[in-house]
């Protein structure tokens, strides 16, 4: 699976910060044991895996293998409003 919707669950390598979800697929690929990725664009948090037994929804999250390539795509930015319209409950771009 490449760049799908969720956090992976498996046996964790580690986690840190970096700057976009291709950021952390590279760290992946720059990691032995990195099977898996996940990264939250919500904190930019990336979390290497050795395995994913199962996916928990986050909608701030992609998840990946390592043998997924770079994520394409513009810098737009897409605006997700809360339930009454007033405020972005979320910001990201399509790179995210």
């Amino acid at each position: 699976m490449c760049w799908g919707e969720g956090e992976c669950n498996g046996i964790l390598i580690g986690g840190f910060e970096v700057d976009s979800a291709n950021d952390c697929l590279d760290a992946c690929k720059g990691d032995k044991e990195c099977a898996w990725f996940s990264y939250n664009s919500l904190d930019t948090t990336c979390v290497l895996l050795e395995n994913c037994t199962a996916i928990e929804t986050c909608d701030t999250c992609l998840t990946g293998q390592r043998a997924c390539s770079d994520r394409k795509g513009t810098s737009s930015i897409v605006l997700y409003y809360d339930t009454d319209g007033r405020e972005p409950a979320r910001l990201m771009s399509p790179n995210y």
